[in-house]
C-alpha cells in the first residue's frame, strides 16, 4: 500500500527543552496550514476573516481555503471522508481536541470543535496528502509538549490506519495529490521566493527563556536548525548552501510549507504565517518565536498565489 497517495495527517512533535526543533506546537501540528474559513481576521491578504482566499487574520487560526470539494478526494462523500467524520474525528477530539481546538500551550488549531469536516479540511489544506501510511507523522508522534499530550492509543492506530488505507484506495487512478504539489512545483518562481528575504527571518528570545539555555532562540536565522528539513521545512538561506532551499521548496514534503490542497484543488497552506503565530504563545524553549514582518508577508503571499495561478492556468507542463 505504501505505494498509494494517503493522507497522512500529522500532528505536533515533541517539545523537548533547550533542543533546537523542539517545538511544543508541533511537527504536522507546527502551527502550519490554513484550512476552513473561520474566524475573523484583520491582517491582510486575500480572504480575511470568513471570506476565501488566504486569510491571514490574527490569532491563531487555520483559515481561508474552501469547503471540501463535491466529489473526488476529499469529498464528503467519499468512503474516506465518512470514515474520518465517524471514526477517527471522535477520537482524536478526546486526546487532541482540548489543545488543538483552541491553541493551548502554543499548539495550532487545526482542529475544529464539534465539526469533523472541518477539521478534515484543515488536514487537506494543510499539504499532508503527499505521502504514504509508512511515513505518517500521525502514527509516528508518540507523546509530546512534554509529554502533556498522550500518545496514540491501540485503537486510534487501528483507525488511522484504516482510514488511510481507504484514502489510498480512493486515489488510485485519480489524480494524485503528490503529482498536483509536484505540478505547481515546477511552477514556483524564484526570484519571488527571494523576495521574502527568508535569510533575514530572525528568532526573539521570549521574556521567559535565558539565552543561555537554548538554541536558536535568540536573534537566529531559520537556518539555524533547518538546513536539514527539520520538521518538513527547508531553509538554507544566507549559507553555504542557499541555492538548495529553493530546490527543496520546490519538492514534497517541502512545497506543503505553502501550497496546500483542497481535494485535488491546490490552496494556500498558510504554514509559515500560522507557525509563527503558534510560536508568540507557545511554552518556554519550545519551537522559537519569530515574527514575519508586512512586508515578508506580502511577498510569501505573492510567491503562493503566483504559483497557483499558473497552476490553474495550466501553465505548469499538466
Amino acid at each position: 500500500m505504501n505505494r498509494y497517495i494517503v493522507l497522512a495527517a500529522a500532528l505536533a512533535a515533541a517539545g523537548l527543552v533547550a533542543a533546537c526543533g523542539s517545538d511544543s506546537s508541533g511537527s504536522l501540528g507546527n502551527g502550519e496550514p490554513g484550512g476552513y474559513g473561520q474566524g475573523t481576521g484583520t491582517g491582510t491578504g486575500n480572504g480575511n476573516g470568513t471570506g476565501t482566499g488566504n486569510g491571514n487574520g490574527n490569532g491563531n487560526n487555520n483559515t481561508g481555503s474552501a469547503p471540501p470539494p463535491t466529489s473526488g478526494p476529499g469529498a464528503t462523500t467519499g468512503a474516506a471522508h465518512q470514515y474520518f467524520d465517524a471514526n477517527v474525528y471522535p477520537s482524536l477530539e478526546t486526546t487532541c481536541g482540548g489543545c488543538h481546538n483552541g491553541g493551548a500551550d502554543g499548539a495550532p488549531k487545526f482542529m475544529v470543535a464539534s465539526d469533523a469536516t472541518k477539521t478534515y479540511s484543515n488536514l487537506d489544506a494543510r499539504g499532508d496528502i503527499i505521502v504514504d501510511a509508512s511515513t505518517s507523522q500521525l502514527l509516528k508522534q508518540g507523546a509530546h509538549d512534554s509529554n502533556k499530550a498522550p500518545a496514540l492509543t491501540p485503537d486510534q492506530v487501528t483507525k488511522i490506519n484504516t482510514w488511510l488505507t481507504t484514502e489510498a484506495m480512493e486515489r488510485v487512478g485519480m489524480a494524485a495529490p503528490v503529482n498536483v504539489l509536484s505540478k505547481i512545483g515546477t511552477c514556483l518562481d524564484q526570484t519571488k521566493f527571494n523576495a521574502i528575504g527568508f535569510d533575514k527571518l530572525l528568532t526573539t528570545q521570549r521574556k521567559t527563556e535565558n539565552a543561555n539555555n537554548c538554541t536558536g532562540c535568540n536573534q537566529a536565522p531559520c537556518r539555524t536548525c533547518h538546513t536539514g528539513g527539520d520538521g518538513g521545512y527547508y531553509n538554507a538561506m544566507g549559507s553555504g548552501l542557499d541555492q538548495t532551499t529553493f530546490a527543496k521548496t520546490q519538492t514534497a514534503p517541502f512545497i506543503s510549507k505553502y501550497i496546500g490542497l483542497n481535494g485535488t484543488t491546490p490552496v494556500p497552506s498558510n504554514a509559515i504565517m500560522t507557525k509563527s503565530q503558534a510560536t508568540q504563545t507557545g511554552a518556554p524553549y519550545s519551537h522559537p518565536m519569530f515574527t514575519l514582518s508586512a512586508t515578508q508577508q506580502t511577498a510569501l503571499d505573492a510567491f503562493v498565489t503566483d504559483a497557483i495561478t499558473k497552476y490553474t492556468n495550466k501553465q505548469c507542463g499538466q
